[in-house]
């Protein structure tokens, strides 16, 4: 099963770009066995957002055993952060764009939105499916997206959805997103419900080597088909 690694940093006073700089070390993933991708970048208070794509639980342990340490003490970001929350979702549902959207060489946006303490998962994956991913997957800009589920809290569940630009999720959130709320009503059964929007930094992109994988990629984290 595909794995998601969220990885989300509470920067510290003035070292925003030593953690950006720190962010470039991480290029040394496209070699690793089951890496599928990487991309991120900042929330609107500063906060860095890392979202990475395995192939699966068991290769991301490997990376994480092996040189996963090297490669953190030479970014040296931990002198940039004050903390650091790193969480492992499965996915679990695709978010495909239904539109013609090409993908745009900067300027991407991802929305998050995590979905905590869910009372009734099987309504969860049937809003998802019937309701918000028919609408969203219409949505002009709306590069794809997908649900996961986190490893540990099956009642813990990620919403991820890429934007074409900043411009093009305002305008799903003010014209879209309020018609679709109010008609699935998700604080019904969904106890804590939190989202933010992410600027991504294409330096930040890492996409994995083919020649180290031997075979055809699934790099849904670096391509406009965000879903799998």
């Amino acid at each position: 099963m595909a794995i998601t690694k969220l990885i989300k940093c509470t920067i510290k006073a003035g070292r925003k770009e030593l953690f950006h700089r720190g962010q470039l070390a991480w290029s040394e993933l496209n070699n690793c066995d089951g890496f599928e991708g990487q991309l991120g970048g900042w929330t609107s208070d500063g906060e860095a957002i890392v979202l990475g794509e395995w192939e699966s639980e068991e290769v991301v342990g490997r990376f994480m055993d092996s040189i996963h340490d090297n490669i953190s003490e030479k970014s040296k970001q931990s002198e940039a952060f004050s903390h650091c929350q790193v969480q492992y979702f499965e996915k679990v549902l695709s978010i495909p764009a239904l539109g013609s959207n090409d993908e745009p060489s900067q300027g991407c946006v991802l929305r998050l939105a995590q979905c905590e303490d869910v009372q009734d998962v099987d309504r969860f994956m049937h809003d998802q499916k019937s309701i918000w991913n028919p609408a969203m997957g219409k949505a002009e800009g709306m590069l794809g997206g997908f649900v996961a589920r986190h490893l540990n809290q099956s009642n813990h569940l990620l919403v991820i959805t890429r934007w074409e630009s900043l411009f093009h999720h305002e305008n799903y959130k003010e014209s879209i997103f309020p018609g679709l709320s109010r008609k699935v009503a998700p604080e019904a059964y969904i106890n804590r419900l939190s989202g933010y929007v992410v600027r991504e930094d294409n330096s930040w992109q890492v996409t994995p080597n083919k020649r180290a994988r031997g075979g055809t990629l699934d790099q849904s984290l670096v391509l406009s088909n965000f879903s799998v």
